[in-house]
């Protein structure tokens, strides 16, 4: 036996598993020959190459942000690893999408993200045909074009969930070998001539088609118009986050959004719900409230909102960084179940002098980026003109994350996380023509 190919399956195998432990180089083997791809794309290689190098496997925390530079007119977006030695983003671009291919220094139009998997747009405006893909892998499935085509992008969201048991924000070094997850890519639609009336488009991994919903909202009616003609989205928090199979928004107004696209009965109709946000934002931080300085994120499976106040107003509010928890509470209302959220639990609040960072000069400058997916007390934090730094609130203390060459006409537009998983996800198949 002198040929590699002589050898059984089960011995290629677990020689196979003994690569490098780089899962890209695993996928790039899957070029050598039939029986490779075979072998590496079977669910038994993906739990066996985790199972035995799972320490290197650990899941690398990443920031994939958007930027746009004000002297040049121009856009971008640039990966912030920390654990560049595992991921190396030198030659991370999404050029490989048939819709930048021709232009290769566009910067995607990213709607949302799931571990390493990304939803993106062709266009910013006049959206119509969406990706989901794996920058990683530089696979991606394309969606059919929506049904309606608006000239202003609407709020759309991407919503995972894994199958698996684990939580679609999860970032253990759980696999999904054959896409065993569901999703859904959801739209709101505008419709200027009615403010009552609410539509989304759902593409699911179930139905395969895109599909329209009539929204039932209870809730103030301000709010709702407000929200339905973009005026109450904070800046910093137009994407949605993913959180039990709902959306959320944060609003400019007293209430957070959150959308619930699933039709259980079969009728064609979603629901949606405003959740008064705490007394205190509403009614003694008002410059918390129309500043923007508001974010939500989901950590260890619960929503969370982290609000900071700007330096000026120290003096009235000492304590510049509070996190919110949002708490779910089923009762029963004429033989009906209902669950009714409320912001409660402010787990974390901490005065300026219990965070060094926070400085009369650097707080001026600084930006809340999203809460630190793994570590439930720890945000990370954007600070003029280079430094990514993770702010442990329950310590005080702070770690540097990452440095990026910025300029100071740079401004960061989007953030979204990037986690590189213990195996790379797999994205959707295509589905043969009938």
């Amino acid at each position: 036996m002198t040929n590699i190919e002589d050898l059984p399956d089960l011995v290629l195998v677990e020689i196979l598993c003994r690569l490098p432990p780089n899962n890209k180089f695993s996928f790039q083997c899957k070029c050598v020959s039939k029986r490779w791809l075979s072998l590496l794309s079977d669910p038994y290689f993906a739990a066996r190459f985790q199972r035995l190098q799972l320490d290197n496997h650990k899941p690398v925390l990443s920031t994939l942000a958007l930027w746009t530079r004000s002297s040049t007119c121009s856009s971008g977006y640039s990966i912030i690893s920390n654990n560049p030695e595992r991921f190396d983003t030198t030659d991370f671009s999404f050029s490989f999408l048939p819709c930048y291919q021709d232009q290769q220094d566009k910067p995607p139009v990213v709607i949302g993200t799931h571990k390493d998997l990304v939803l993106c747009c062709a266009t910013k405006d006049y959206q119509r045909d969406y990706y989901i893909c794996n920058p990683y892998t530089n696979q991606w499935f394309a969606l059919p074009p929506t049904p309606r085509v608006h000239r202003f992008a609407p709020h759309a969201g991407f919503i995972v969930h894994e199958l698996n048991g684990q939580d679609s924000t999860s970032t253990t070094c759980s696999i999904i070998p054959n896409a065993d997850y569901c999703w859904r890519v959801v739209r709101i639609l505008p419709n200027p001539s009615d403010l009552e009336d609410f539509h989304v488009e759902v593409f699911s991994s179930e139905t395969r088609e895109w599909i329209e919903l009539v929204v039932l909202c209870h809730g103030p009616k301000n709010s709702y118009n407000s929200f339905h003609t973009y005026d109450c989205v904070t800046t910093n928090s137009r994407r949605p986050v993913a959180y039990k199979g709902m959306l959320c928004w944060l609003c400019k107004d007293d209430f957070t959004f959150v959308l619930d696209p699933v039709s259980p009965s079969g009728d064609n109709i979603a629901k949606c719900r405003f959740i008064k946000e705490p007394d205190y934002l509403r009614h003694d931080c008002p410059d918390v409230r129309h500043s923007g300085g508001k974010w939500l994120g989901v950590c260890g499976g619960r929503l969370q909102m982290c609000t900071a106040t700007s330096g000026c107003s120290r003096s009235i509010h000492p304590d510049p960084v509070r996190i919110w928890e949002l708490k779910e509470e089923v009762v029963l209302d004429h033989d009906n179940t209902i669950s009714k959220f409320q912001w409660l639990g402010e787990r974390i609040s901490l005065p300026c002098k219990d965070i060094p960072f926070f400085s009369a000069r650097r707080w001026y400058i600084s930006r809340i980026l999203s809460f630190y997916p793994n570590y439930e007390n720890a945000i990370y934090i954007y600070s003029s003109p280079y430094e990514f730094v993770k702010c442990k609130l329950s310590s005080g203390t702070l770690e540097e994350v990452a440095k990026t060459p910025t300029r100071n006409d740079v401004t960061w537009t989007s953030i979204y996380p990037f986690v590189l998983p213990g195996w790379p996800t797999p994205v959707p198949k295509q589905q043969p023509l009938a």
